[in-house]
This record gives structure tokens, C-alpha cells and sequence, in this order.
């Protein structure tokens, strides 16, 4: 199994923007994505742990890492099963996190109940 530390940038294959570190590989992608979603499907507790509290955190103010982190909804709907306080906790803020729209998008759209032609 490959080491979560594999995946920390590197100063020759990464960039920043916007304080957010992303793989030149995948520029569209940031390494504390990829990193995420790797520890949550590895399987072991507290790995699964770890990577809830960070999808939690990533997905908190960026849209684009709740789009990118959708494939984490499974293995943090099975957190739940496990039986573990802190895993259900960590699992079900950062599934809200995953859940939470965006407003600002969300009142461009005519059929928005936030839409209002005045």
C-alpha cells in the first residue's frame, strides 16, 4: 500500500493558487484531494478517520473540491456502520459539507426559488 506522504507535493511536480497546492499532472485536481480521497478508500479506521476531517475542511468554502470529493460519499455512508462516535461524528459533517449548494450559483438559475425578477 502506498504511503499517504507519497502524495505530499513536491517543489519540481506541484503549484499553488489560491493557497491550494495542486499536481502539475493534474492540474485541476489538488494533491489534498487526491490525498483524501486515497486515505478514505483505504479501508483502515484511522485513515478513514483522517480523511474525513479533511474533506470536512476542504469542502467547508470550495465548490470545486465538493464536485471533485463526490466519490467520497460512499465510503463515508459506510463510517456509519462502523461502531465509532467519532467516526460517525467526522462522517456525517463532512457528508454535510459534501451536501451543502451553491448559493451563488444557485440564484443565476431561473427556476431558483432565490430567483427573483424584479
Amino acid at each position: 500500500m502506498e504511503s499517504p506522504h507519497s502524495l505530499s507535493p513536491s517543489s519540481s511536480s506541484s503549484y499553488s493558487s489560491d493557497g491550494v497546492t495542486f499536481d502539475t499532472e493534474e492540474p485541476r485536481t489538488p494533491l489534498a484531494v487526491r490525498r483524501a480521497l486515497h486515505l478514505i478508500n483505504s479501508g483502515e479506521p484511522h485513515l478513514c478517520l483522517q480523511a474525513a476531517r479533511d474533506i470536512r475542511r476542504l469542502t467547508k468554502t470550495s465548490q470545486r473540491c465538493r464536485r471533485q470529493l463526490s466519490q467520497a460519499v460512499g465510503p463515508l455512508v459506510s463510517m456509519l456502520r462502523v461502531d465509532s462516535p467519532e467516526s460517525h461524528e467526522s462522517a456525517l459533517l463532512a457528508l454535510l459539507n459534501l451536501a451543502v449548494k451553491d448559493e451563488k450559483y444557485l440564484t443565476t438559475l431561473p427556476f431558483s426559488p432565490f430567483f427573483f425578477p424584479f
